[in-house]
């Protein structure tokens, strides 16, 4: 099944990648098939909300308390993630399953995924004196991303690429202020407007992982 395979193919990613861990043991992630716009999903998730985690993981109370524990990054710092995705395949049958769709593993079997908006990847507290980096989070926020632009030079442009460019879907944040999971005190209502939104593509979610972890096992070790 490839919701299986899709699901196993993430705990060998996190176990290859060899700087993550969970303080209370077991695999790195949760994972949990559901059924959402009459198809079937896997949800990938660590560190998210209670509420969302209970949501997600509806049968398994273990589960969703699990998927609300971040994942510790060695030697320092913690990440959270949420992944719900599906495998598709070419020829697309409806114009809406070319939305967030992305490459994945064709090595496996799944070329290709596609993604529900609401996806996430976040990394916080990692020290890294030479690059200035502690925090990075990606995001797929399809509903502000249709919102029109705070900025009116921008509103022309809202209306050429039918999104708009000031906080595109997928975007990526260097040291903005992290989401904490869990955490009243680092939970914000509005979205800043300085902060930067680096528009970038649907990232393939394992090459998401995979690189970050490159780059914190090459960090000198302090």
């Amino acid at each position: 099944m490839e919701l299986d395979k899709i699901a196993d193919t993430f705990v060998e990613c996190f176990q290859d990648a060899g700087v993550f861990e969970r303080s209370s043991g077991g695999t790195i992630i949760e994972t949990d098939v559901i059924h959402k716009d009459n198809k079937k999903w896997i949800v990938v998730a660590a560190g998210i909300g209670h509420d969302a985690a209970n949501e997600l993981f509806l049968n398994n109370s273990k589960r969703a308390e699990r998927a609300s524990e971040p994942v510790t990054i060695v030697p320092d710092g913690q990440l959270s993630l949420l992944f719900v995705l599906r495998p598709v395949h070419l020829p697309f049958q409806k114009a809406t399953d070319i939305d967030n769709v992305t490459t994945f593993s064709p090595g496996k079997g799944v070329p290709l995924v596609q993604m529900r908006k609401g996806c996430f990847l976040r990394m916080w507290d990692v020290r890294d004196a030479k690059s200035k980096i502690h925090s990075l989070r990606w995001e797929l926020d399809n509903v502000k991303a249709l919102q029109d632009p705070h900025e009116s030079w921008l509103t022309e442009w809202r209306r050429y690429l039918s999104f708009n460019p000031a906080h595109p879907a997928s975007h990526l944040h260097i040291n903005a202020i992290p989401f904490v999971p869990n955490s009243e005190d680092n939970e914000r209502i509005e979205h800043s407007l300085v902060e930067l939104r680096l528009g970038i593509g649907v990232p393939n979610p394992l090459g998401l992982i995979l690189s970050l972890a490159a780059w914190l096992r090459a960090k000198p070790k302090e």
